[in-house]
């Protein structure tokens, strides 16, 4: 007996040896020839990523991308470079405001400030844990938290604060500056006003249709203000507000907005939205944006960008038409191709599987998103894509435009890698062992996990 276990052991150790044999047989006969340079290089992209905010200096633009760092790019966003040297890559996010002849200001683990577009951060000071709003003009720096230290004001330039409490309550999303006046965007409370640098507050709803804010900017001499039921401006500091709503519905949640000229971005959960006679009139975008919730919006001369929960997407026409964007990700899982297609999972809580059709150039999220946090693998075998995901296993029959999940049998859900053998599947989970499947992952019989002490189902 232990003799037959020690060979279906080792057919088990040899196994994998012989799928990648026998796959990569089987694509050689199908796999279109490719001019490839004689060193490797970058593809642009896929992009990825919590792209949590955006900031533009002409052709300059930084953006802050949750728990990778700063990312930036010298040409209008088509390219992008990360340094992590001053501000850490952890999981804070990043906030990103421009400030006249005082340079960038950005929040992380500290303030820190740029003199030369974002090329080189310098620590400023210490910030309370849970900031995440940040407003600068040059009369003072204005900070938000989630927790219960409120809004910090300082007037030296980050050296020394002052703290206080608007309102009772968690969350100050957004916080704004107008000369001497401090507005401060609450979840739940409305907008608050001080006038003498965060001493005294006030409440300024008037008009306000929802009390639910989720960002504040100043334009000018006026305020706008995201909501969780659209888009208001305010031309006597807060004290009245109106609705922007022709062509822009009041039910949607505004999450962010970008503005240049006479065009306005607006980006909630359900997509985009442009106008281009400050917010008298709105369309909705189109193209290949993901849904996914937008995070920031940023103009650089004719091009928009749009930062998303899968990566930065990018508009050369007027953000009527949108693509995935170049910002690298860091960790690519796993790639596999077709006769036309290259796919890739790539490892940043992306919930989608990405695609090029031109060895790299572009890359497009397949839609929808799958019901999962993490893509660990990808394979493609007879017209079937499949995807190990930490919520099972799941397959496309058109190329990544619907799933269905085949998981029968599998203990555990989280999977760690995929392959695929003609009507022979084969699973990696964390925690739970090796699964096969003799028939693509159906239901009868499914997967299956082989014992040592009863004949092997797989080999």
């Amino acid at each position: 007996m232990r003799k037959y276990r020690l060979i279906i052991s080792s057919l088990f150790i040899l196994l994998p040896l012989f799928l990648v044999f026998t796959q990569c047989k089987k694509n050689s006969d199908t796999v279109i020839p490719v001019e490839l340079p004689g060193d490797w290089v970058p593809t642009n992209g896929p992009g990825n990523g919590l792209v949590v905010s955006l900031a533009s200096f002409g052709d300059v633009m930084l953006a802050g991308v949750s728990g990778r760092g700063m990312y930036h790019s010298s040409d209008a966003g088509s390219s992008w470079t990360c340094d992590t040297s001053a501000i850490p890559n952890n999981s804070t996010p990043i906030a990103i405001i421009q400030v006249n002849d005082s340079g960038v200001y950005t929040i992380s683990d500290k303030l820190y400030r740029s003199w030369n577009k974002g090329k080189e951060w310098h620590p400023v000071s210490s910030i309370p844990v849970n900031t995440i709003s940040l407003a600068v003009n040059e009369i003072m720096i204005v900070t938000g938290t989630e927790g219960p230290l409120g809004i910090s004001v300082s007037k030296d330039g980050g050296q020394n604060w002052n703290s206080s409490i608007p309102v009772a309550g968690n969350y100050r999303n957004s916080v704004a500056i107008l000369g001497q006046n401090i507005f401060d965007g609450t979840s739940g409370a409305g907008i608050y006003y001080s006038g003498d640098f965060g001493l005294h507050w006030v409440a300024q709803n008037s008009g306000l249709g929802s009390l639910d804010v989720q960002c504040l900017k100043v334009v000018g001499s006026l305020l706008y203000a995201g909501t969780s039921k659209g888009l208001y401006t305010s031309s006597d500091l807060g004290r009245n507000w109106i609705l922007l709503d022709n062509g822009l519905s009041q039910e949607l949640n505004i999450s962010c907005y970008a503005f240049s000229g006479n065009s306005i971005l607006a980006g909630s959960p359900n997509g985009i939205w442009v106008s281009r006679d400050n917010g008298t009139s709105w369309t909705a975008a189109s193209g290949n944006l993901p849904e996914t919730d937008v995070h920031s919006l940023a103009f650089s001369g004719l091009n928009f960008l749009a930062g998303t929960s899968s990566g930065l997407y990018l508009s050369t026409n007027q953000g009527m038409l949108w693509d995935l964007s170049g910002i690298p990700v860091t960790t690519v899982n796993s790639m596999c191709n077709n006769n036309t297609v290259v796919y890739a999972s790539a490892g940043w809580n992306t919930q989608s599987v990405y695609g090029t059709t031109d060895h790299g150039k572009s890359w497009i999220i397949f839609r929808p998103r799958l019901p999962a946090h993490i893509v660990s693998s990808v394979a493609f075998s007879d017209g079937i894509l499949a995807a190990g995901t930490d919520s099972g296993v799941y397959i496309s029959l058109n190329n990544g435009i619907s799933w269905d999940k085949r998981s029968n049998g599998i203990a555990g859900s989280n999977i760690r890698s995929i392959g695929m053998n003609g009507s022979r599947w084969f699973t990696g989970t964390s925690g739970s062992g090796f699964f096969g499947s003799q028939d693509q992952g159906m239901d009868r019989p499914g997967w299956q996990q082989p014992l040592k002490t009863r004949k092997c189902i797989i080999c």
